[in-house]
Protein backbone atom coordinates (compact mmCIF):
# COMPACT_ATOMS: atom_id res chain seq x y z
CA UNK A 1 0.00 0.00 0.00
CA UNK A 2 3.11 2.28 0.82
CA UNK A 3 4.15 1.82 -2.94
CA UNK A 4 1.01 2.33 -4.24
CA UNK A 5 0.76 5.39 -2.34
CA UNK A 6 4.36 6.96 -2.44
CA UNK A 7 4.09 6.30 -6.58
CA UNK A 8 0.48 8.01 -6.72
CA UNK A 9 2.27 11.10 -5.09
CA UNK A 10 5.17 11.37 -7.30
CA UNK A 11 2.39 11.76 -10.42
CA UNK A 12 0.39 14.20 -8.49
CA UNK A 13 1.13 17.68 -10.00
CA UNK A 14 2.05 20.24 -7.53
CA UNK A 15 2.08 17.83 -4.86
CA UNK A 16 5.80 18.69 -2.88
CA UNK A 17 4.99 17.02 0.78
CA UNK A 18 3.44 14.15 2.18
CA UNK A 19 2.31 14.59 6.04
CA UNK A 20 1.61 12.32 8.65
CA UNK A 21 1.33 11.57 12.43
CA UNK A 22 1.75 8.49 14.40
CA UNK A 23 1.72 7.39 17.92
CA UNK A 24 5.17 6.88 19.53
CA UNK A 25 4.47 3.43 20.60
CA UNK A 26 4.10 2.61 16.70
CA UNK A 27 7.49 1.62 16.76
CA UNK A 28 6.76 -0.95 13.23
CA UNK A 29 4.67 1.93 11.89
CA UNK A 30 7.39 4.65 12.43
CA UNK A 31 10.28 1.92 10.87
CA UNK A 32 8.48 1.51 7.99
CA UNK A 33 7.79 5.68 6.98
CA UNK A 34 11.67 6.01 7.57
CA UNK A 35 12.57 3.25 5.19
CA UNK A 36 10.37 5.29 3.20
CA UNK A 37 12.35 8.25 2.95
CA UNK A 38 9.74 10.00 6.22
CA UNK A 39 11.89 11.73 8.65
CA UNK A 40 10.23 13.32 12.23
CA UNK A 41 9.50 17.00 11.95
CA UNK A 42 8.04 17.18 15.48
CA UNK A 43 6.79 15.76 18.60
CA UNK A 44 3.22 16.53 20.49
CA UNK A 45 3.97 15.61 23.40
CA UNK A 46 1.00 13.48 26.27
CA UNK A 47 -0.92 14.08 23.39
CA UNK A 48 -3.18 11.24 23.95
CA UNK A 49 -4.29 9.85 26.78
CA UNK A 50 -5.40 5.89 26.39
CA UNK A 51 -6.17 3.69 29.52
CA UNK A 52 -4.36 5.49 31.93
CA UNK A 53 -1.26 6.20 29.74
CA UNK A 54 -0.33 9.46 27.95
CA UNK A 55 1.35 8.87 23.93
CA UNK A 56 3.01 10.93 22.20
CA UNK A 57 2.27 11.98 18.52
CA UNK A 58 4.65 12.14 15.79
CA UNK A 59 4.30 14.21 12.96
CA UNK A 60 6.63 12.74 10.05
CA UNK A 61 7.01 14.48 6.45
CA UNK A 62 8.73 13.41 3.14
CA UNK A 63 9.44 16.26 0.58
CA UNK A 64 8.62 14.86 -2.97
Amino acid sequence: MMDYMMEWASTQEGLEKISLTVFSTNNVAISLYKKFGFITEGRMERHFKIEGKYIDDVAMAKFL
